[in-house]
């Protein structure tokens, strides 16, 4: 029988937040790693040591690939092991971690993993903090994030007995389910009370920005969808998306407040000073034996004044460094998007008449599992999407080839929708096993956008494990493709 979990290791790309998983875990009572007994290293030190020795750096720029270090480094792991016998469950958390996954787990059969992941406007947000954030600066960023997360997202695959996969959107607004997949997967019953982690890190208005740099870059949506798809628990809950739109939304309004009250309270010394310089020069004309006080008293005015003017300029040169840089981006992103211009143009003048998706295949959407070799399986959420491009206007039919559905209940009870609009249908006699569903609707009671977004909403969903599989996933229909026809 495998060892229990009693390790946790944390680890994520640099700009995810993993410390905050890792924060959650040490509220619900697991211990912090202790040094080793004999070197006194902590975990952090004997993994940089790894690292210099093997002349690699923590920061996943270059490679992913597992190292393996010998005998003399087993022996600093099982010191540090060894050392920590006495907590019933202990960890860190560290970004190089990611590198040295088989070590640990060889070293320690008892060692589980949380891998946390944020979505790529995060990362982009970070790198827009930085003078340095140029467009050829925002890619390697992009980059970066993309190395990083196929690397977590691989290894996941491979080990799910022994990792778990969250969003760290998902333990800020609801620690409590990171505790509960602690249980579920790993089999430790930690404890929560009253804690509430820091909500933000980085700007919510700089993320909203970010997400105008993003667009382009379709391969690192289409990982975001599939680590969201995957995760034990993602971030695209509708309420938390709500939320971080709130918070950009009232940090740009408290920004815009900010900036308008300095700007008051600056020309109110300037006009202060300005008046009391005025009434000094008055003073210095009227009288004569005081001249010499006056006087300085004048210069001491002045050079405040200046110095005030001297802040002011400043300020109004880094908010134009800004501006220009931020339009600098824009610029960027707008030569880079032209040709995707042109494919819509050229989409709009030559639409083929039927377009068909392929679940077997890459797709975009949301809540969907990996292919299989008959369709795709939608969970584990409740509400899956595909996107597909704009039709021009007239009639068409939405067809929907369903493999399977664990519960008949789930295709008969089965919302779908088209950019908002309802699809009704009828699956009143589905019993199980392939389904068709064919559904018209007109391009005229559809709102005008560059992309349609056809919606289910499914009332249940149903594990295998629960019917005696070994599968644990939350399922709900296995689509095999979707296809739409003009009529």
């Amino acid at each position: 029988m495998e060892k229990p979990v009693n390790i946790i290791l944390t680890c994520g790309h640099p700009d995810s937040g993993y410390e905050t998983a890792h924060e959650v875990l040490l509220a619900a009572g697991m211990a912090q790693a202790i040094p080793s007994r004999r070197e006194e290293l902590g975990p952090l030190e004997i993994q940089e040591k790894i690292f210099q020795a093997y002349e690699k750096n923590t920061s996943g720029q270059a490679s992913f690939s597992q190292l393996s270090p010998g005998k003399v480094w087993q022996e600093f792991a099982a010191d540090l092991i060894i050392a920590n016998t006495a907590h019933e469950t202990w960890g860190w958390a560290d970004t190089g971690t990611v590198r040295l996954l088989d070590f640990w787990r060889e070293n320690e059969p008892g060692t589980g993993f949380v891998f946390v992941y944020a979505s790529p406007e995060t990362a982009v947000a970070e790198a827009l903090k930085h003078e340095q954030a140029t467009p050829e600066h925002i890619r390697r960023t992009i980059a970066s994030w993309t190395d990083y997360n196929t690397a977590i997202l691989k290894y996941y695959n491979r080990h799910r007995e022994c990792c778990l996969l969250v969003n760290r959107s998902a333990c800020v607004h609801d620690p409590g389910a990171l505790v509960a997949q602690i249980k579920d997967v790993f089999g430790i019953a930690l404890q929560l009370s009253g804690y509430e982690p820091e909500r933000k890190e980085s700007s919510a208005v700089a993320a909203m920005l970010a997400k105008s740099f993003i667009g382009q870059y379709r391969e690192v949506t289409a990982l975001y969808h599939e680590l969201e798809s995957t995760a034990n628990l993602h971030g695209s809950d509708n309420a938390v998306r709500e939320a971080e739109n709130r918070e950009a939304w009232q940090e740009y309004q408290t920004l815009v407040s900010k900036l308008e009250k300095g700007a008051a309270e600056s020309n109110r010394q300037i006009e202060s000073l300005a008046e009391k310089l005025r009434e000094t020069q008055q003073s210095l004309d009227g009288k004569g034996p005081d001249t010499d006080e006056l006087s300085s008293k004048n210069a001491e005015l002045t050079q405040e004044n200046e110095l005030l003017l001297l802040q002011l300029h400043q300020v109004q040169e880094e908010l134009e460094q800004y501006f220009l840089q931020s339009r600098e981006l824009q610029k960027q992103v707008c030569d880079e998007t032209a040709p995707a211009t042109l494919l819509e143009t050229f989409w709009r003048d030559q639409q083929p008449r039927d377009i068909h998706i392929d679940m077997r295949h890459d797709i975009t959407g949301e809540n969907w599992y990996e292919a299989e070799h008959d369709g795709r399986w939608a969970g584990p959420g409740g509400v899956s999407t595909l996107s597909v491009p704009a039709l021009c206007g007239g009639k068409y039919r939405l067809m929907l080839d369903i493999v399977d559905a664990l519960d008949p209940e789930i295709v008969a009870g089965m919302e779908l929708s088209l950019n908002g609009l309802p699809l009704p249908f009828s699956a009143e006699e589905y019993h199980g096993g392939q389904a068709f569903i064919d559904v018209e609707f007109s391009t005229g009671e559809l709102g005008d956008a560059a992309v349609w977004e056809v919606r289910f909403v499914f009332p249940k969903l149903v594990s295998p494990s629960e019917q005696g599989q070994d599968d644990e996933r939350k399922l709900a229909i296995r689509l095999k493709s979707l296809t739409l026809s003009s009529e």
